[in-house]
């Protein structure tokens, strides 16, 4: 039975780590887009939520944004958006929509196709 359990917590594993880097690197279209949704918001007031489902978290963190930014990719012709100096997968970056009063996938509104993965998360 555990070396069941074992196999079950390893094979989880590699499926999150599969999962990893879905949307992180971009198109320059893709790129511009992003950056496009987060700067929708108040420049003294940006925030992404970072959460990463297929990784297991159920809750997200709340990033402040206080720089956007982009480096290139080892794959030529493409590129990764970082925010505050750190690249983000898009797949796992959601943006507030003041209007409808819910988070958004930054990933699935660009293009990505991503997996495992909720396209809209309602405000707490």
């Amino acid at each position: 039975m555990k070396l069941f359990t074992l196999a079950a917590s390893l094979l989880s594993l590699s499926s999150a780590a599969a999962m990893a880097d879905q949307c992180l690197v971009l198109t320059p279209w893709q790129k511009q887009r992003a950056a496009d949704l987060i700067n929708r918001q108040d420049i003294n007031n940006r925030f992404v939520l970072s959460l990463c489902e297929p990784c297991g978290q159920r809750w997200g963190s709340l990033v402040q944004v206080h720089h956007l930014g982009y480096v290139a990719s080892p794959v030529r012709g493409y590129l990764h958006l970082t925010v505050n100096g750190r690249e983000a997968d898009m797949a796992y970056t959601y943006v507030y929509n003041y209007v409808g009063r819910y988070w958004f996938n930054v990933g699935m509104e660009i293009g990505c196709p991503v997996r495992g993965v909720t396209r809209y998360l309602p405000t707490r």
